[in-house]
């Protein structure tokens, strides 16, 4: 990369007249901690295996799920009151979604009632022996990524950064200017364009960075807040509109990791979870119904006229819903166990796909290869389980990775440890830097850091090929200003 030298002990230091980037520090205190993270978490799986053919799936349901939960939670605490500044690293990322979804997700599983699951759309019956499998594919795969990340730190433990070439002071105007910027794709959405993927992440990431600095400018102000609140109704809305949830909750996301990241106290964690969740709660079952309802009237989840979906939005009743069907829905949300077990027991039945095989298509730009083919599975998953047309279903990275290559394919969760070693190191001395102008970078890594409840050639592969190139543009952009002002 642009700006980033490896080298080791005396001559890294000579080799760049720069302030020291503080890495080899940074790698061996990570290091320390990973090493017993890893081993907890090997111990963990060996016991999970033990137990699953000892004839106690069960336990092996419990076990696997609190494992991620436990010590994914304490690792990231403990990692963010060492060192602040990695907080939006893709390593506390790839934990953060592993504890939702590998821990609380899978720990509902085992309790999660009829209803949930109904109200989940896809009703098919997961024995606890092909769930306790699930669990113990997800903690053996979060085992190889973070067994990567240490080799990665240790790899690239005398990495330097070159400091920021180009002075960057956000205001909260310029601050809320990105997060408006963020809503440019909507037009481009209205007119039926599909903006490449490049495009529309560096716009997210803008938008993204936008709500981070809002947080971290606000200073209390009541104008500061006004705006954060016409920015969250506004992201509810287009959420609401387009049918997809994670257009409010990574932008909100985003927003407490700022408030965060003045003040990493416990009541500041504790509330933006609250906060998170609670919007997830509420946004969940709102979604899903008005998807139900729209292809109940149309058959599919095809174009919709924009007076015909503010309708269906104003006819919903926000505040007196049922009474079971807000916590549900969420819940079931949460609940990847069922979908990944389909997965694997496709695999297992002789009918692997063949995504990753083919994924070198996926980074041809469709505007070069109109007619490539589509490499995502979540519709197939859909119809494959054959139950209903509302939702393109997740099956987790992990799933799909062995639906394409079964158990040797998590040798793949080893590289994406690597990366998320590499781009940790990165982010974490660019926040350490102050260097906000490479943020939209930064915010990227993050996002694809908390994508594991996604598809590996998708939400994995392609985004970090994605991210690469925005680091390098925004370098060459930086070094282009620097020589102009």
């Amino acid at each position: 990369m642009p700006g980033m030298a490896v080298a080791s002990g005396k001559q890294a230091a000579t080799a760049s007249p720069a302030v020291p980037s503080q890495v080899r520090e940074f790698a061996l205190q990570q290091s320390r901690n990973l090493f017993v993270e890893i081993l907890v978490m090997l111990a963990s799986s060996i016991v999970c295996i033990v137990l699953y053919f000892g004839g106690d799936a069960n336990a092996a349901n419990y076990l696997a799920p609190a494992t991620v939960l436990v010590v994914g939670g304490i690792a990231n605490i403990h990692m963010v009151r060492q060192d602040p500044n990695t907080l939006l690293t893709p390593l506390f990322a790839t934990r953060l979604i592993a504890l939702v979804v590998f821990g609380i997700g899978a720990l509902s599983h085992n309790w999660l009632s009829a209803i949930a699951q109904s109200s989940a759309d896809y009703m098919m019956v997961t024995s606890p022996e092909e769930a306790a499998r699930v669990n113990m594919l997800w903690l053996g795969g979060m085992d190889v990524i973070l067994i990567g990340v240490l080799a990665s730190l240790q790899l690239f433990s005398g990495m330097q950064l070159r400091p920021k070439v180009f002075a960057t002071h956000f205001s909260f105007n310029t601050a809320l200017a990105l997060v408006l910027f963020g809503f440019v794709p909507v037009f481009f959405i209205l007119t039926s364009y599909t903006l490449p993927n490049l495009i529309a992440n560096l716009f997210l990431a803008l938008q993204l960075s936008g709500m981070f600095l809002m947080a971290r400018i606000s200073s209390n102000k009541i104008s500061a807040y006004i705006w954060i609140s016409l920015s969250i109704g506004a992201l509810i809305m287009l959420s609401l509109f387009f049918m997809n949830k994670t257009i409010v909750l990574y932008p909100v996301l985003a927003l407490v990791l700022g408030f965060i990241s003045i003040k990493a106290s416990f009541t500041r964690i504790a509330l933006g979870s609250v906060t998170v969740l609670g919007l997830f709660i509420f946004i969940a079952p709102i979604v899903t119904q008005l998807r139900e309802n729209h292809v109940e009237q149309h058959g599919s989840l095809g174009d919709i006229s924009v007076g015909e979906q503010i309708e269906a939005i104003s006819a919903q009743d926000f505040l007196h819903r049922e009474q079971t069907e807000q916590p549900n829905s969420a819940n079931s949300r949460l609940d990847y166990v069922v979908p990944a077990a389909f997965a694997m027991n496709q695999y297992d039945s002789g009918f692997k796909i063949d995504t990753i095989e083919n994924s070198a298509a996926a980074l041809v730009p469709r505007f070069l290869w109109p007619d490539k083919p589509v490499l995502t599975t979540g519709d197939q998953v859909n119809h494959r389980m054959g139950f209903q047309g509302t939702n393109s279903i997740g099956v987790t990275v992990f799933a799909d990775i062995y639906w394409n290559l079964g158990w040797v394919g998590l040798i793949l969760g080893f590289g994406m440890g690597i990366y998320t070693g590499l781009i940790t190191i990165v982010s974490r001395e660019l926040m350490r830097m102050d260097d906000w102008f490479m943020l939209p970078f930064v915010m990227a890594a993050f996002r694809m850091g908390v994508s594991l409840d996604g598809e590996f050639v998708a939400s994995i592969l392609v985004p970090a090929v994605l991210n690469l190139v925005i680091f390098f543009g925004l370098r060459i952009v930086g070094n282009f200003l620097s020589h102009r002002v």
